[in-house]
């Protein structure tokens, strides 16, 4: 999705420079000497609430346009906007999802009374706790390389539905938040946070269809709640790592908490909710045996 769109807007930005550029011809106007001249972008809001953007070098914006999108597909800028959308835009429901399935899996298929004889059912969460973090961790890093190697292929075909793609020049990198290597990290934790909520909820229900309704319509529907609410807490997070450069997924930005403090609250969700399951297993433990 996120090259598709990608490219889609690359193509719609070089045809718009080159209609603009052959407007620019007939008028007789030299179009290397209008792409050195200065380029001034204004946004002023309009009666009706919108913004409107005034540009006095339309042909250099344009131009500079088609190297800004060209940019997002370099291989690692667009394996990062991936990474980002799965961390935040797809991860909560999906690593949710897993941490369901997992906790559920012997209450779906009545194997708690079998499995809680052969051994300590508390083991037997703790165990599920500990692939549910493996799991996520193999997924976001496997996700990552595929992406990676794939955005080399997407890179090269984006560069050929383009006429002359050399004649724009790439801008330098933006400076990164953090390293790559971080980024992948935040990313596992992020997982890990919502798959150990999706574990809690299918551990107290014992059944996947609530947990599943909760996290889907909270992910999905509700609003950030406030400045400690779960969803601020992420976003805070997301933008002290992450860039957000891509058109097409920017995190909102959320009410300012000191993100020191925002990292701590929830290494602090994971380990009370790992802690609390491992409880609930103990309590469950005198009912399945």
């Amino acid at each position: 999705m996120n090259a598709y769109g990608t490219v889609h807007a690359l193509k719609s930005a070089a045809k718009h420079f080159e209609s603009t550029k052959q407007y620019y011809i007939k008028q007789g106007e030299d179009i290397e000497q209008v792409l050195k001249q200065d380029l001034n972008v204004k946004q002023e809001q309009d009666i009706g609430g919108g913004i409107v953007t005034y540009v006095d070098n339309p042909l250099r914006y344009d131009f500079e346009e088609v190297s800004r999108t060209l940019s997002q597909l370099r291989p690692k800028n667009l394996s990062i906007s991936i990474l980002e959308m799965l961390t935040f835009l797809f991860g909560p429901f999906i690593f949710g999802l897993l941490g369901i399935l997992l906790s559920t899996y012997d209450f779906r298929y009545k194997t708690v009374k079998v499995k809680s004889l052969k051994q300590s059912w508390r083991r037997n969460i703790l165990i599920k706790q500990i692939v549910n973090v493996a799991s996520v961790a193999v997924l976001v890093v496997g996700l990552f390389l595929v992406s990676r190697v794939l955005s080399e292929a997407i890179f090269a075909y984006a560069k050929s539905t383009v006429s002359n793609v050399n004649q724009y020049p790439l801008p330098e990198d933006a400076v990164l938040q953090s390293s790559v290597f971080t980024k992948l990290l935040v990313s596992i934790f992020i997982g890990v946070l919502f798959s150990i909520i999706g574990f809690s909820f299918g551990l107290v229900f014992k059944s996947a269809t609530p947990p599943m309704v909760i996290l889907a319509v909270y992910n999905f529907f509700v609003p950030s709640l406030g400045k400690y609410d779960l969803k601020n807490l992420v976003s805070v997070t997301g933008h002290r790592f992450f860039e957000f450069n891509s058109d097409l997924f920017r995190l909102f930005q959320p009410v300012k908490v000191n993100s020191i403090i925002a990292i701590g609250i929830l290494l602090l969700i994971v380990a009370s909710l790992g802690f609390t399951n491992l409880v609930i297993a103990r309590k469950q433990s005198k009912y399945v045996v």
